[in-house]
């Protein structure tokens, strides 16, 4: 099977490369990454002035050791790419999403580097669930990393 690597499967793979070498449970923080092939910064590059609600179907659903999980997003004649969380914490919270799957993302759109949709996920809300996960506050810090005004630190449960 021949893989073509779009910008958005480039992007995902700088994830995944710029990811840090030790287990995101040993790590205090999560260091600030700007990916290569698309520019959006992870775990941050959350704009509150740019969110939105998407509803769709999930495909190609990426689950590396490190960075986040992601997916593309097609609804309404787009594609995203949504970024969400560590597998770690998709873990933690027995996260249940799969390819195929309708789901309604609230999050942080923007356009990629590469021209490209990007959706840095706040809330996922699969089909026929009563309440949406959370993955970011208001303000877009994650969950998952006990980030606030003061910057990243322990990991929030």
């Amino acid at each position: 099977m021949l893989f073509r690597l779009t910008p958005p499967l480039l992007c995902l793979l700088a994830v995944t490369a710029l990811s840090p070498t030790a287990t995101p449970r040993a790590q205090e923080r999560e260091p600030e990454t700007t990916l290569p092939a698309c520019g959006i910064r992870y775990p941050g590059g959350y704009d509150p002035n740019t969110v939105g609600v998407v509803e769709g179907r999930v495909a190609s659903l990426s689950r590396p050791d490190q960075g986040p999980v992601s997916f593309s997003l097609a609804a309404a004649g787009e594609t995203y790419t949504v970024f969400t969380a560590p597998a770690w914490f998709w873990d933690d919270r027995k996260i249940r999403v799969g390819d195929g799957d309708r789901v309604r993302v609230k999050g942080s759109k923007t356009m990629g580097a590469d021209g490209n949709l990007y959706l840095v996920a706040q809330e996922i809300t699969v089909a026929g669930a009563a309440t949406p996960v959370i993955l970011r506050d208001i303000q877009g810090a994650p969950v998952w990393s006990g980030c606030g005004p003061a910057g990243c630190g322990r990991r929030g449960r």
